[in-house]
């Protein structure tokens, strides 16, 4: 393949395009379909038209792209990358401009990131196994060590490191390794890039020195990036603010030696790390060694070992239960993690896409009054899982644990479904069928209650909208920095007022209890970051997700007051269509 010469100005006078499969891209590449976005830009799978090959495209904001960017240290630095032959580094195939956006391809790896692997075993609350996180690293390792004698990485990340399965010499599949996107950090400004994107509040795995991403960095600051890496993958997240010893939290499986080895890889000062990938390697076999089984031939003084340890252990039984983390410490540290899923899930997102405009002369677009768009990425779904099985008791039973979730962009409701004004009904009684009548027969102007799914439903429809999905409900209660609840974490601040009280707090969002004319949950206090009413201390709304055998699910806004331990946005109870009960409501969605 060829390389094309890169307009800088060019990419940056157009936005980044969004390609259908059957597009073409740069002339010769099919589009195949999109890989995802991130946050230096859009990754496809594409076919090259003339060779059949099949590889991967990265389209590069045109926003991070620098007016002053040395377009000759660019092309130099792609030049390097393409220059790599190793069996751990993804191959930079080619680099281009298409319709004024800068774009590169390389091999297609087809696997799994090692974000993959973490989120798929925090989501089971397991941890990754030791050996596991050992090969994987070495792995990185020799090929940092393979590019370090003329380049950096500079955005190395669990995203960045990409796992696959090769057959061996008798069939059986083994994971390899590969690092991608070399050279990649040098396609952005330095200035945008770091003030912009990499900002030291959220860029776990930055070397301090790379704060500003200025030309202060060396190959330790690529090392620093493993030693956070290994940080979050042995507990689970990175490491923030004073992290605790990875000892400390899997007391017992991890040793001593791993955490003075996390200590030298994170310190702050370059001068205090590891200075090059051969001496960070023969450092992790050192720390790990212990973790491994020893001979055969050791193995009878191994066990008279472990057997003189355990008594030693029952004899201090005491002191060790005394040295346990504290439930304190443990919830403290369950928040710490939370904290870091939700920068790491902010930085994923990136910059949130705008509301489609509404055209108010289209009547399509008049069903789009009174409600809010909630844009397209991902939010944490579900309760948090706390590592402490007595605070995990008091969450209640049968709710979702949590689980990070893409949603496309979508339409919803500001407010419940209402009754409409006394006033209003008596002006136009006659013209109500008699299920309406039904629905608005209470003289206040309140939520509308008691409706089943069917009703909920059907009215919707009549509406030319849709039942929310019980996704999209819980994304538009957490907003986009994913809240327990839609104003935020404090429990404390929803409070239930007896039936005819006024409103007298800005921090009292009210299930019952309103002034007249008012909408209930209509105070700044009570609605979610994106805009919405009523998604915490609300009626519980029915959604359009159902269960295997029929029955749709009702979220309910929490807190309601029952569980001890409420951490999620909504509930949830799963009841037939035909169901109603005073305190479920319904709003809708739409495309």
């Amino acid at each position: 393949m060829t390389t094309t010469s890169i307009s800088v100005q060019a990419a940056q006078d157009h936005p980044l395009p969004d390609h259908a499969p059957g597009d073409r891209i740069g002339g010769h590449y099919e589009v195949i379909e999109k890989l995802g976005d991130g946050m230096l830009g859009a990754v496809y799978k594409v076919k090259h038209e003339a060779t059949g090959e099949v590889v991967a495209l990265k389209l590069i904001r045109p926003q991070l792209v620098a007016e002053d960017i040395d377009i000759n240290r660019f092309n130099h630095e792609l030049q390097i990358a393409k220059g790599f032959d190793h069996p751990g580094i993804v191959k930079l195939l080619d680099s281009g401009e298409a319709d004024g956006t800068l774009y590169l391809t390389s091999e297609l790896i087809e696997g799994e990131s090692l974000r993959d692997l973490i989120t798929k075993y925090r989501s089971r609350g397991e941890d990754l196994p030791l050996d596991e996180v050992h090969e994987i690293l070495d792995e990185v390792l020799e090929a940092l060590k393979h590019a370090h004698g003329t380049t950096i990485h500079r955005d190395l990340k669990p995203e960045n490191i990409l796992l696959y399965d090769v057959p061996d010499k008798d069939g059986q599949l083994m994971r390899k390794v590969k690092v991608s996107d070399f050279a990649i950090a040098n396609v952005v400004s330095p200035t945008i890039f770091a003030t912009s994107y990499l900002n030291r509040e959220n860029a776990f795995y930055l070397a301090p020195e790379m704060s500003e991403f200025r030309d202060k960095t060396a190959p330790n600051s690529d090392l620093y990036s493993v030693g956070a890496i290994l940080y979050e993958m042995l507990l689970g997240y990175p490491p923030t603010g004073v992290y605790e010893m990875p000892s400390d939290i899997r007391s017992g499986e991890v040793p001593n030696s791993i955490d003075d080895f996390v200590e030298i890889a994170l310190a702050p000062n370059p001068q205090d790390r590891f200075q090059r990938c051969e001496d960070m390697q023969s450092a992790l076999e050192q720390a790990f060694s212990e973790v491994y089984l020893v001979s055969e031939t050791n193995m009878r003084r191994t066990l008279l070992l472990l057997l003189l340890l355990a008594a030693a252990l029952m004899a201090a039984g005491v002191y060790f239960q005394q040295s346990k983390p504290t439930p304190e410490e443990i919830l403290a540290s369950d928040y710490r993690h939370r904290d870091a899923m939700r920068e790491r899930i902010k930085m994923e997102n990136g910059q949130p896409e705008k509301a489609p405009a509404i055209d108010p002369n289209n009547p399509d677009h008049a069903k789009y009054a009174g409600m809010q768009y909630v844009p397209a990425g991902q939010f944490i779904r579900g309760k948090f899982r706390f590592a402490s099985e007595e605070l995990t008791a008091m969450q209640g039973k049968g709710e979702l644990d949590e689980q990070v979730v893409q949603v496309d962009g979508f339409w919803i409701d500001q407010y419940e479904m209402h009754y409409a004004p006394k006033e209003v009904l008596e002006e136009d009684s006659e013209a109500l069928s008699e299920e309406k009548t039904r629905w608005n027969e209470n003289t206040a102007y309140g939520p509308v209650r008691e409706v089943t799914w069917t009703e909920a439903k059907a009215e919707c429809e009549r509406l030319s909208k849709r039942l929310c999905t019980e996704d999209e409900w819980e994304k538009a209660c957490k907003g986009p920095s994913n809240s327990i609840y839609a104003y935020g974490d404090d429990p404390a601040i929803t409070v239930y007022n007896p039936q005819g009280s006024e409103i007298t707090s800005e921090g009292i969002c009210l299930e019952s209890g309103f002034k007249r004319g008012d909408k209930v949950n209509s105070l700044p206090a009570c609605k979610s970051a994106y805009g919405v009413s009523g998604m915490s201390g609300g009626v519980a709304e029915w959604t359009s997700t159902q269960t295997p055998d029929g029955k749709n699910y009702i979220v309910k806004p929490g807190p309601r007051g029952g569980d001890a331990l409420n951490t999620r946005c909504s509930g949830r109870n799963d009841r037939p269509p035909t169901f109603s009960q005073i305190h479920v409501g319904a709003r809708c969605c739409a495309d």
